[in-house]
């Protein structure tokens, strides 16, 4: 492959990375016959990909602990957990390319 040719298929890339996920996104999961959201399936998927973290709610006084769930294309999974659990946030899409909640 030229340089070129190169270039041009890196460019196409960063195209696509900044655009971003088109937020219609459905993983092909879901249209499998019978699958749900099963406990053993969201604990896997919980312990799989949640993060802890501590956050500054007061500036140099006081650090609470928080957990959140990130995923680069598939919303629909967070939107159906955040209604497992009751969760009053929504799920957001954040500037670094990916949506948490």
């Amino acid at each position: 492959m030229d340089k070129e040719t190169r270039n041009k298929l890196k460019e196409d890339l960063f195209k696509l990375l900044r655009k971003g996920p088109d937020a219609n996104y459905l993983s092909p999961v879901w249209n499998k016959p019978g699958f749900s959201l099963s406990k053993p399936w969201v604990v896997d998927f919980w312990e799989a990909e949640g993060s802890f973290y501590l956050t500054e709610k007061e500036k140099g006084c006081r650090l609470c602990h928080d957990f959140g769930l990130t995923q680069k294309v598939d919303k629909f999974i967070l939107d159906q957990l955040s209604i497992i659990f009751y969760n009053k946030f929504k799920v957001k899409y954040n500037k670094k390319g990916f949506f948490f909640l």
